[in-house]
């Protein structure tokens, strides 16, 4: 692990994006978020509702890490995503999070570095993560009040 590492999270991939992510592998034209999504989450979390002895090993791990970023999938109905968010931030490593469905999930969370609504786990939104967390510019206004 290199200096400024970041171990990305995700609560949950459609296989859509999986396998756009192994096919772009295959090809050796994945993106360094396609690699470490395919990578990092099978490792690291295993369900969509985690309980305490997986956030716990989540925890760990990402804490040896200078970066971290959740992506969420309705943490607002799976609460064991918000206690993962709350152990994550209590590493005191930067933590961004993705919700990656609808943005309920973001005025439930801890404060982080950063909070954003994808809206979606596509291939596509994560190109577009990818190209923020490289510097891009992030702009939009949510269409709900939150």
């Amino acid at each position: 692990m290199t200096a400024g590492a970041t171990v990305q999270v995700m609560v949950r991939l459609s296989s859509t994006t999986k396998a756009s992510a192994a096919a772009a592998k295959e090809k050796g034209k994945a993106t360094g978020l396609e690699e470490a999504l395919l990578k990092q989450t099978a490792e690291l979390l295993k369900t969509r509702n985690p309980e305490e002895a997986e956030i716990r090993s989540v925890a760990e791990t990402a804490s040896r890490y200078e970066k971290i970023v959740l992506g969420t999938c309705n943490a607002h109905l799976h609460r064991g995503q918000l206690a993962l968010a709350e152990a994550l931030a209590a590493t005191g490593k930067e933590l961004t999070v993705v919700a990656l469905q609808n943005p309920y999930d973001i005025p439930l969370l801890p404060d982080c570095t950063c909070k954003i609504a994808a809206y979606d786990d596509t291939p596509v939104s994560f190109k577009a993560l990818e190209e923020v967390f490289r510097g891009g510019a992030m702009t939009g206004v949510l269409p709900v009040k939150l």
